[in-house]
C-alpha cells in the first residue's frame, strides 16, 4: 500500500535524505563553494592590489617630487606626499 500524498513521514524522510546528501557533498573539497569563492576573491583582490601598486610605482619614476624625495632621503623607495597618500589608499 502506498502512503497518502500528504504523508508527513514521507516528507520528513525526503528532507532527511536531502540533508544527508548535502552533508556528503560538504565533505568533498571540490564542493566547498563558500571557501573556494572566498579564496578566489582573495586572489583577485591581491592581484588588483599588486597591479595598482605596480602602476603607482611606475608613475613615480616620472614624478619630479618623488625623485627629489629619493635624492633627499637616500632611500630608493621614498615617495612624494601625493604618491605616498595614494599608496596608502588615502586618495
Amino acid at each position: 500500500m502506498k502512503a497518502p500524498k500528504n504523508d508527513p513521514f514521507e516528507a520528513h524522510n525526503k528532507l532527511l535524505d536531502v540533508e544527508r546528501a548535502a552533508k556528503k557533498l560538504e565533505k568533498n573539497p571540490s564542493w566547498r563553494t563558500k571557501s573556494a569563492s572566498t579564496k578566489h576573491l582573495q586572489n583577485l583582490r591581491a592581484r588588483d592590489a599588486k597591479l595598482s601598486n605596480d602602476k603607482l610605482y611606475a608613475d613615480t619614476h616620472f614624478c619630479v617630487e618623488c625623485k627629489a624625495a629619493r635624492d633627499e632621503s637616500g632611500d630608493s623607495t621614498s615617495l612624494c606626499d601625493q604618491h605616498l597618500r595614494k599608496a596608502m589608499g588615502m586618495l
